[in-house]
């Protein structure tokens, strides 16, 4: 097994923080609300890396939080977007804009 803590309740965990049901999540992420259920409930067990990205991306909840029980910091709509931008960009475009972000962040 991939986790040393069980996925599906802190799943469940999560998704709850996130006030989100399973119908709910289910439409963000495009993953059916009963897999979500089953993972939850213990019936389905190591979901493949993408499974697990898409349902995190859904309740707002990095891999480090999810993980390690670091503190959930949820990100604003701005910030998810610009995420979802950057991941959607090649290499050097990518770091083109954090020149342009650094040079933002030092005026």
């Amino acid at each position: 097994m991939l986790f040393d803590f069980n996925l599906g309740s802190r799943l469940r965990e999560f998704r709850k923080k996130a006030n989100l049901s399973t119908t709910k999540l289910s439409e963000i992420t495009g993953i059916s609300s009963g897999y979500i259920s089953e993972l939850e409930n213990g019936k389905k067990s190591d979901p493949s890396f993408e499974i697990i990205y898409r349902l995190l991306r859904g309740i707002n909840v990095s891999v480090d939080s999810f993980m390690n029980d670091t503190p959930v910091v949820p990100l604003s709509p701005e910030s998810k977007e610009l995420v979802d931008i950057f991941n959607s960009l090649s290499s050097s475009k990518r770091k083109a804009l954090l020149s342009v972000a650094h040079v933002f962040k030092n005026m």
